[in-house]
């Protein structure tokens, strides 16, 4: 069993069941997965809910970090990408990623990003150009905006110090090969 520095071994005894179920049920993502990681995961470990998406719970586990757990094998999937994109990506974009600070199969734990960005002009123009960054640097920056409309994904960025832009959900970025 493994340690960890955020979490307790018990939290990660329930989180390491949650995960070889999701593996055996091997299904794409629900919404009764929701109600099924809200139901026994957040109920065991006690931790106030962040937010859902369609394929991971965000749980604040306080100390400034928050903990991140799939709910589908595509959550699983974009988990295992969020960390090899943090532990990859060049230094000069890594400061517009939230930082990953502990992961496992299925889980990670990374800094809490609080303060939202502006939803201005200038703030769509900052966007756009650490798209053209990432884009430049091999990576595609999935999730930063929607696909259809082309707007900026609001819930997805969080203002990070001197005002940088910081991606907190980059589970869709990819390295282009």
């Amino acid at each position: 069993m493994s340690s960890s520095k955020y979490l307790k071994s018990r939290d990660l005894k329930i989180i390491r069941a949650w995960i070889n179920r999701v593996k055996r049920k091997n299904e794409k993502p629900k919404k009764s997965h929701k109600k099924q990681a809200r139901k026994r995961v957040k109920k065991q470990l006690r931790y106030k809910e962040v937010g859902c998406g369609k394929k991971r719970l965000v749980l604040d586990l306080g100390k400034r970090s928050v903990l991140k757990i799939a709910i589908s094998v595509n959550g699983i999937k974009d988990i295992e990408r969020e960390v090899e994109m943090y532990r990859k990506a060049p230094n000069k974009l890594k400061r517009n990623l939230a930082k990953v600070r502990e992961s496992g199969k299925g889980w990670l734990v990374m800094k809490k990003m609080k303060r939202k960005v502006a939803k201005t002009k200038r703030t769509k123009v900052k966007a756009r150009r650490l798209r053209k960054r990432f884009e430049r640097s091999g990576i595609s920056a999935g999730d930063l905006f929607s696909k259809k409309s082309k707007r900026v994904r609001w819930a997805n960025i969080r203002r990070g110090r001197k005002r940088k832009i910081v991606v907190i959900d980059y589970g869709n970025f990819k390295f282009k090969r």
